[in-house]
């Protein structure tokens, strides 16, 4: 496939993600991260890998998100707004590689498929929660990229979507 036409498709198969976790959240009658997050706010998250161009990317979207009043829109509508932000934003496979030990990865320079997925819900649901942090940000984020939400090493990570949508629906 040439280039042109690869960019194309991954553009493509990212809003196809985002719009079918749009369908899903929005179908939805409960909020996913209710009274736990409020308890955890406080508590210390995994070592985490970040660029400080990932912390001024999560600024702009917040401050736009702020301007903009979005957390006062559903969920749906949040994600949608969250993906947007990313559009253009290039492919790159392993992302979540780094180092020879599992890290909390932070990544909103470049995503794969799935990144592109937890970091637009984990700054959605950081929108929603009040325009949290990067530091809630990053626990939203170890929330809904790892099993029962605790980085535990490279196993606990959700590798499979299959996975991934069966932990992030309940």
């Amino acid at each position: 496939m040439e280039m042109v036409g690869r960019a194309k498709f991954m553009r493509n198969t990212y809003l196809l993600f985002t719009l079918l976790f749009i369908a899903a959240l929005s179908s939805c009658n409960k909020q996913p991260f209710d009274a736990e997050v409020e308890k955890e706010k406080n508590q210390t998250f995994s070592p985490a890998v970040f660029k400080k161009k990932d912390t001024l990317i999560f600024r702009k979207i917040l401050t736009r998100a702020k301007e903009k009043n979005w957390a006062q829109k559903d969920m749906g509508q949040i994600i949608a707004q969250v993906g947007e932000e990313f559009l253009g934003k290039s492919y790159k496979a392993k992302t979540l590689e780094v180092g020879s030990s599992e890290k909390l990865v932070a990544n909103l320079r470049s995503f794969d498929c799935t990144t592109l997925l937890e970091n637009t819900l984990a700054i959605a649901f950081t929108i929603q929660q009040d325009y949290g942090s990067f530091a809630d940000y990053l626990k939203n984020l170890e929330r809904i990229r790892y099993r029962n939400g605790k980085l535990n090493g490279y196993l606990s990570r959700l590798h499979y979507f299959t996975d991934w949508l069966h932990q992030n629906s309940r």
